[in-house]
């Protein structure tokens, strides 16, 4: 039994799959995170690596709730994509567009901080997390939420 021969691949599937193997490895870490798992969690530093290594009921409840938004944003970015929905469109937007910002933002910041010394880092801060957040963390958002918005605008109707 033959398969019929695949047409093209929808617009911005690529951008799609980008984006969801982005967002799902960010889950990823946040439900590796959830379930004690240290790895990494040196890399974020402050008052978050404390929370993570102090763990609690609270903790792993906002990592829960973490873990669900990431995992909705693919959900969403994958119907909006495959299915054109509205609703979906617009959810996945709004989470491209604050995953952008978000990035954008504190990627800049970081890189400002940690190679020109925008700012007086103190001794309470952490020099490495503050690396890892310039050139890991922050653009990692960057990064997904960009191709979630490629995505979108490679897959609207025309």
């Amino acid at each position: 039994m033959s398969r019929p021969p695949m047409g093209p691949p929808r617009p911005g599937t690529r951008w799609l799959a980008a984006a969801a193997v982005l967002g799902l490895a960010h889950a990823l870490v946040s439900l590796l995170w959830l379930f004690g798992s240290p790895w990494l969690l040196d890399t974020v530093g402050g008052q978050l690596e404390r929370w993570g290594r102090e763990g609690g009921a609270v903790v792993r409840l906002a990592l829960l709730c973490v873990v669900l938004a990431k995992v909705t944003a693919v959900g969403a970015l994958w119907l909006a994509v495959q299915r054109r929905g509205r609703f979906e469109r617009l959810v996945a937007g709004v989470a491209g567009a604050v995953l952008t910002v978000y990035g954008g933002v504190l990627t800049i910041a970081g890189i400002a901080i940690v190679c020109f010394g925008a700012a007086d880092i103190s001794r309470s801060s952490d020099p490495r997390a503050l690396r890892w957040h310039a050139f890991f963390w922050d653009p990692w958002f960057l990064l997904w939420g960009a191709c979630t918005l490629a995505a979108l605008r490679a897959s609207r109707r025309r």
